[in-house]
């Protein structure tokens, strides 16, 4: 089973080079955890090539939304050094990237979880 993203990697990139992205207040919050304090530190984090070992959650609807089509969203895990975390974003309607989520990943130690994931279950 091989999931694809809803989002090339080019076109998230593209988005936080050009300014055109927000990050939620509540994932802003939680980021802070690894040192990002300011939606500029966040996109300077992903430019920069702060993840590693990034996997593919899952790509869904966005549930909580009045935006018609409904926005997908894109989820992965990632390592940053020593730690695990998991981050959630989407474009919206208006082709603005939203970073939805971006916390540590409270499954860090689960390494079943992490080794189906990565088998595509």
């Amino acid at each position: 089973m091989t999931k694809e993203p809803k989002y090339p990697k080019k076109d998230v990139l593209s988005a936080l080079r050009k300014g055109k992205f927000k990050v939620q207040r509540k994932a802003l919050g939680t980021a802070a955890t690894f040192g990002l304090r300011t939606e500029k530190d966040v996109a300077d984090f992903i430019l920069r090539g702060g993840f590693e070992n990034l996997v593919l959650l899952n790509t869904t609807e966005l549930d909580k939304t009045d935006e018609y089509p409904k926005p997908v969203v894109d989820a992965y895990n990632f390592q940053t050094g020593s730690r695990k975390g998991y981050i959630a974003f989407y474009f919206s309607n208006d082709g603005q990237l939203v970073i939805k989520s971006l916390k540590p990943d409270k499954f860090e130690g689960d390494t079943m979880k992490n080794a189906f994931i990565k088998a595509g279950y």
